[in-house]
């Protein structure tokens, strides 16, 4: 290899060490950035307070802040049948496959309506919390 050759290979290693390295600081950085923005959220859930599922807000002069949760469920498909044999169904046709999904606020209503049904219903579903939110609305 020439001189110039083996000046401009190093020359692109040196510059791939140095940006890399940045890379590297810079995803640093964003985790050390992103744990502390969570650590506020978590505060801020500590001062306001979170619902099981809803938000919750609190109003000062300069920000409304609001915490929203969820709670994920999901259907047991393998259970569905049972379900259905078990609560009564107009038509089921076992020409079509099917994924359940739930309409929440029939759920509610069918909570309110029929807490028994409710309950079977909810015997195949699992239901987990969501990480909640908070969102910051700066006030004039």
């Amino acid at each position: 290899m020439k001189k110039t050759e083996m000046d401009d290979k190093q020359t692109k290693l040196d510059c791939v060490d140095f940006l890399a390295s940045l890379l590297e600081q810079a995803k640093q950085k964003e985790r050390e950035a992103r744990e502390h923005r969570l650590s506020i959220e978590e505060r801020l859930i500590d001062v306001i307070g979170r619902e099981v599922e809803g938000s919750r807000s609190q109003r000062s002069d300069k920000y409304r802040v609001r915490t929203v949760s969820t709670l994920k469920r999901k259907v047991d498909q393998e259970r569905v049948h049972d379900l259905i044999n078990l609560i009564g169904s107009d038509v089921f046709a076992d020409v079509f496959r099917v994924k359940y999904e739930i309409n929440k606020a029939e759920f509610i209503r069918l909570r309110d309506a029929s807490p028994n049904k409710f309950m079977m219903v909810s015997n195949i579903i699992t239901t987990t919390p969501t990480k909640t939110a908070v969102e910051v609305e700066k006030l004039h």
